[in-house]
């Protein structure tokens, strides 16, 4: 089964995902449904599921490239699931940082999960084919021919040598172990798997280097990542330092779309934590580092109670009132500008602090940081007798040992694309020791927050 690995990559990337291309977007008008019940009575529903060609042959070709088909077939929800993620589409485009979405159903929000897993899973896919190809290129697979080696030992093992590639080696390796082409030791030493060493040892008659080896366009991005860090070349710029609105607007709608979906699953699942019958209900929210607004959105829209504080650098906050114009007023929304990395400039006065989609851009010791700073506003709370003091994270949580699942081990890839270059994605144990060792008295791990996403719940007793 794990053979199968290197014709899919290799077919995704020289394809470019033309498979998606036979929806033809251009010429015909696609209607907007709010649920996936709707959906499944619409005559293009109807269409796609007796022809056989078009949505059914898409979506099974697409989520089987996603790694999502399972024992060979398709339930008939999960093309609809498909399908409707196309047909959602338009909906979710015509809502821009201008417009408040609509709230979504429980039916809609099953609908919204499924189409933002394929689309989620195709979109971090398209970094383990040149994943799999750097590997080949610095010689991985070769210096662990004969050798068990930690991830910090592999860099100084290639030809030539990477000292000091730690952090873009424990990204590669997470990936490829989660392909099932190494595996990661309790030691965390990492070790070739018998399917590597038939397809991707040089001298094996299957050898498929010489196939893959044609390089795309992440590949200079990723030779670039890994050769920075190994001369210890790091850095802490944001988009938002250059001072550019059109930068600053492009990241923000970028992370919106990367998140929006994320913020309504989350604001679901938080109802335990968040809702009025909980047993510490909360009252008033930071949404640090908060972007777009998305989980400010969501958590408002759900639970009217609460008062939620969005808080970014100020040319994030800049573009949300001027954005949003009107719309904060008819919100329990407040926005107040601050740096994360600045403690006295972060809001007081709330018993939750939400930091979505946040941690995985920093180092450890960056992270430590926040949490301590975190850590310190909420216990400087106001309401310390009727509330309890949490920080959320919500991130993509790694195995404990590192070896996958493969969405955040790609995630971890990404995370060396870029200026940025300092984060990755974590286990649960390395956020709660970091969470601990800046103060926090307890740590659990939460709820799923859809497919991908994990709560992180910290507190603290005073």
């Amino acid at each position: 089964m794990k053979l199968l690995v290197l014709p899919f990559l290799f077919s995704l990337a020289s394809n470019s995902y033309g498979f998606l291309l036979p929806i033809n977007a251009g010429t015909r008008e696609y209607p907007i449904f709010s649920s996936l019940d709707d959906a499944e009575d619409s005559p293009f529903a109807q269409d796609n599921l007796s022809n056989g060609v078009a949505s059914s042959d898409i979506s099974t070709r697409s989520k089987a490239s996603a790694g999502l088909l399972i024992d060979g077939s398709l339930k008939r929800r999960e093309v609809l699931a498909a399908s409707a993620a196309v047909l959602l589409g338009p909906m979710v485009m015509e809502h821009t940082l201008t417009s408040m979405p609509p709230t979504v159903s429980e039916k809609a929000l099953v609908a919204l999960e499924e189409g933002d897993s394929v689309v989620r899973t195709l979109w971090l896919g398209r970094l383990a084919y040149p994943t799999l190809v750097l590997a080949l290129e610095i010689g991985l697979f070769e210096a662990l021919r004969e050798n068990r080696l930690s991830k910090d030992h592999l860099g100084q093992s290639l030809d030539p040598p990477l000292p000091g590639a730690g952090h873009a080696m424990e990204a590669l390796t997470s990936v490829l172990s989660s392909l099932g082409l190494l595996h990661i030791g309790n030691d965390e030493r990492v070790e070739l798997t018998e399917p590597a060493k038939m397809v991707l040892l040089k001298d094996s008659p299957y050898y498929w280097g010489h196939q893959l080896l044609a390089a795309d366009g992440l590949m200079a991005s990723l030779r670039r990542a890994v050769k920075l860090e190994s001369l210890n070349h790091q850095t802490t710029k944001t988009p938002f330092q250059a001072h550019s609105n059109a930068a600053t607007t492009s990241f923000i709608q970028s992370m919106q779309a990367h998140s929006a979906t994320t913020a309504e699953l989350t604001a679901v699942a938080l109802e335990d934590i968040l809702g009025p019958s909980s047993e510490y209900p909360a009252t008033h929210v930071l949404d640090m580092a908060g972007g777009s607004g998305c989980f400010s959105r969501a958590l408002t829209k759900r639970y009217q109670h609460l008062r939620v504080t969005l808080s970014d650098l100020p040319p994030v906050i800049e573009l949300w009132r001027r954005e949003n114009v009107g719309f904060s007023k008819r919100t329990n929304i407040d926005s107040t500008p601050a740096d994360l990395f600045d403690e006295r400039s972060w809001p007081r006065g709330a018993d939750v602090i939400l930091l979505a989609n946040v941690i995985h851009d920093w180092s450890q010791e960056q992270c430590i940081q926040i949490a301590h700073a975190a850590c310190s506003v909420l216990r400087q709370r106001t309401n310390r007798s009727s509330t309890k003091g949490r920080l959320i994270l919500v991130e993509q949580l790694l195995h404990e040992d590192l070896s996958g699942p493969l969405p955040a081990a790609l995630a971890s890839v990404s995370m060396l694309l870029g200026d940025w270059r300092t984060g990755k994605q974590y286990s649960f144990s390395e956020l709660q020791r970091i969470l601990l060792d800046s103060g926090f008295d307890n740590v659990e791990l939460g709820p799923k927050c859809g497919a991908f996403h994990h709560a992180v719940i910290a507190s603290i007793r005073d």
